[in-house]
């Protein structure tokens, strides 16, 4: 009989329960708590923009043609489009990621875009690679159709950010454009 008169109290507490687990990634992601502390102590490569409280590791060398590849590749970072420069060389660096993702798949990493839009021109990126940071300023940016790849392979900033918008479709890519400091 008690726990018939229960039954209620604990389908609520269990879809809530529910709720706070599929949510709470994207909570953190709205309403982030700090930025890395010691930059120059992470190694490997990275993407940093203070604004947004963006930080994801970069990861290189993906075909953005090849939707299985820049998927697994987006489910951990920040994509680094196959042809980029490398960081600290002459060049375009062309970057992309997710802007959202599925409530229950979003994790710190695969949807580091998300507040891209809300960068205006003079917001700072950095970009981190073996210890070093590279320092670029956001100059402008662009919403284009799906379609207009010309961006990728004629560059007009030496690094270019992509991410789809509005969030949560994959209507048009937002393009950021950003010039070394």
């Amino acid at each position: 009989m008690y726990f018939r008169n229960q039954l209620g109290n604990i389908l609520i507490i269990t879809s809530l329960a529910i709720i706070v687990f599929i949510y709470y990634p994207l909570w953190q992601l709205v309403f982030p708590l700090s930025l890395p502390g010691n930059l120059s102590a992470i190694s490997g490569e990275y993407i940093l923009i203070p604004k947004i409280y963006a930080w994801a590791p970069l990861i290189e060398n993906v075909n953005p043609a090849n939707e299985s590849q820049y998927m697994k590749a987006l489910s951990e970072g920040v994509a680094v489009a196959q042809g980029s420069a490398v960081i600290g060389t002459p060049g375009n660096i062309f970057l992309f990621a997710h802007s959202s993702e599925e409530p229950w798949l979003i994790t710190r990493y695969n949807v580091a875009f998300l507040k891209l839009g809300q960068l205006k021109s003079g917001d700072e990126v950095i970009l981190g690679k073996n210890f070093r940071q590279y320092h670029y300023r956001v100059t402008g940016s662009k919403v284009v159709s799906p379609t207009e790849v010309a961006y990728l392979n004629h560059p007009v900033a030496p690094l270019t950010l992509m991410t789809c918008t509005p969030i949560g479709t994959a209507w048009k890519r937002l393009l950021v454009f950003a010039q070394p400091e």
